[in-house]
């Protein structure tokens, strides 16, 4: 089990790719050490629960059968999220096509991805994240396709690049 005062230490400490690698090797394939990291994304307060989560995310890259375990309170704690940084890591999480075939609520995390496609509130990184997932669901369930087109045709978004570049990528890919 991780030193839970160690993780915490360094969390605070740093945000830095390095660290966040280093606590990746100490959650390993341990599924209590990623529901450990898991409970800090939804507990604690900003920065921590951001950091977090971008430990859990590249934790579930290179495990993802950790995340495919708790995929519900995953999902849940995405449906709920207020921090930009930890939304953005879970929407990362699943948009894994295997974890995300496992999601029982898909249909709610796919409603709120096309809201947040089609929201200028939304910081621009969920916005292109959520493209990529409901991209994949597609993969998944395939007469979502012309609904994503539909909601990519419509997005209006000229001024911001990475948006646009995302929507045209998406579009030449789902056409």
């Amino acid at each position: 089990m991780i030193n839970k005062t160690k993780f915490y230490e360094l969390l605070n400490k740093d945000s830095s790719r390095a660290v966040a690698d280093y606590l990746v090797n100490l959650i390993s394939d341990n599924q209590l050490n990623f529901n450990f990291i898991f409970d800090y994304c939804i507990s604690e307060k900003y920065p921590i629960n951001m950091r977090a989560a971008r430990v859990l995310q590249l934790s579930a890259e290179k495990y993802p059968i950790l995340a495919e375990a708790i995929v519900d309170k995953i999902t849940d704690a995405l449906l709920n999220c207020n921090n930009e940084g930890v939304k953005r890591s879970f929407i990362k999480i699943l948009q894994n096509t295997n974890i995300l075939k496992k999601v029982k609520s898909a249909g709610m995390v796919i409603n709120k991805c096309f809201e947040w496609i089609l929201s200028e509130k939304e910081s621009y990184a969920v916005r292109c994240y959520s493209i990529d997932l409901v991209k994949n669901y597609c993969k998944i369930e395939p007469e979502l396709k012309n609904e994503l087109i539909s909601v990519l045709s419509v997005l209006e978004c000229s001024n911001i690049v990475s948006i646009n570049t995302k929507k045209n990528k998406t579009l030449t890919e789902l056409n």
